[in-house]
């Protein structure tokens, strides 16, 4: 079993154990791939600090987005999000939040902090975290950056 194959596996099977693709061959290649399996990172099996980088990215941040060349990346899923299209599941997206989480998420993405953005709807700024946290969780993302990530990716 290739080691795609084996990250497919785990992913469509659990949603919670990151994984890291490690490669002796070219990124270019297989990064795309390797998310495509449901990985949340990838790195050359010689880069070290990359791979120490890249085992603190997907820990705290459950996925992570490599700069193939000046001009193409790949982001990579969640393990959450991995899951649940791996599995066949219907992937969460902007059309299952609320009007009010997607105006809220909407002027987040444009940079506005909390309290400006209770300040234009006329509500606290409690009920602002409220609204980006319930977003957040509806869609499967592990932080207010893959939030806003995933806003500009898809909106």
């Amino acid at each position: 079993m290739s080691g795609l194959m084996a990250c497919r596996a785990i992913r469509s099977r659990d949603g919670s154990l990151p994984i890291l693709a490690v490669t002796a061959f070219s990124l270019a290649y297989y990064a795309r791939r390797a998310a495509e399996a449901g990985a949340q990172g990838i790195v050359g099996k010689n880069d070290f600090d990359g791979m120490g980088a890249a085992i603190g990215d997907i820990l705290h941040h459950q996925a992570m987005s490599v700069r193939l060349d000046a001009s193409e990346s790949v982001s990579f899923d969640s393990a959450r999000r991995a899951h649940l299209r791996l599995a066949g599941d219907m992937e969460p997206t902007v059309v299952d939040l609320s009007a009010r989480e997607r105006e809220i998420v909407e002027q987040y993405a444009q940079a506005n902090k909390p309290a400006v953005i209770a300040r234009n709807l006329g509500i606290s700024a409690g009920s602002v975290k409220t609204y980006l946290d319930r977003a957040q969780n509806r869609l499967g993302l592990s932080s207010r950056a893959d939030l806003v990530e995933y806003w500009w990716q898809r909106s």
